[in-house]
């Protein structure tokens, strides 16, 4: 659960933390006036990677309660909360790195999932930028300052397209009704 009022991260939960320590004992204290006490501390790893250290272990606790205040100090994130979310972007990579969604008045961590992505070979090829540049001419595709492409054997590899542009043609077609003598071909506007 989010809190907003907790000053430090707490579970009731012993196989929630890793590299556990001992501290000093100390109370604390519940909205309702309850006064529990705490004895151990370590990390928690939640769902989507984020780690929290410096939780505190109260036996008697019945959740887990993640504080804003302390998450904010340790992580370097931002907190924004709307009618139904909760969301927590750390503040250099500007990455969401948690969501919690509003159920019964209580806003509940959820994580966020890694999808996997496709990623590119990282090949490249003067042929294929030839082909996104427009057809330039192997020269100036050459020129692209921050290509590092291996041109290859671009002899042995003409392009289709170029070599189709290349090619002459008779713009118009030859004329077929050519008047052998005087008056035997007529124009008029109708």
């Amino acid at each position: 659960i989010i809190d907003t009022g907790a000053s430090s991260h707490m579970t009731g939960n012993l196989s929630l933390l890793c590299g556990l320590r001992d501290v000093v004992e100390c109370p604390v204290r519940l909205p309702d006036r309850k006064q529990l006490m705490e004895n151990k501390e370590g990390t928690v790893t939640l769902d989507g990677g984020l780690k929290v250290e410096n939780v505190l272990y109260v036996p008697t606790l019945s959740c887990n309660l993640l504080s804003i205040s302390q998450l904010i100090n340790e992580t370097n994130c931002v907190v924004y909360f709307t009618n139904n979310l909760c969301v927590m972007q750390d503040c250099t990579s500007k990455m969401v790195i948690g969501v919690s969604e509003q159920r019964d008045e209580l806003y509940f961590f959820k994580g966020i999932r890694s999808e996997k992505v496709n990623k590119a070979n990282g090949t490249c090829e003067l042929n294929l930028w030839h082909q996104r540049m427009g057809h330039p001419s192997f020269k100036v595709t050459k020129l692209a300052s921050n290509m590092r492409c291996d041109s290859g054997n671009l002899k042995n590899k003409p392009c289709d397209v170029c070599l189709r542009a290349k090619q002459a043609r008779d713009v118009f077609p030859s004329r077929t009704n050519n008047a052998g003598g005087s008056f035997e071909l007529i124009h008029c506007d109708l």
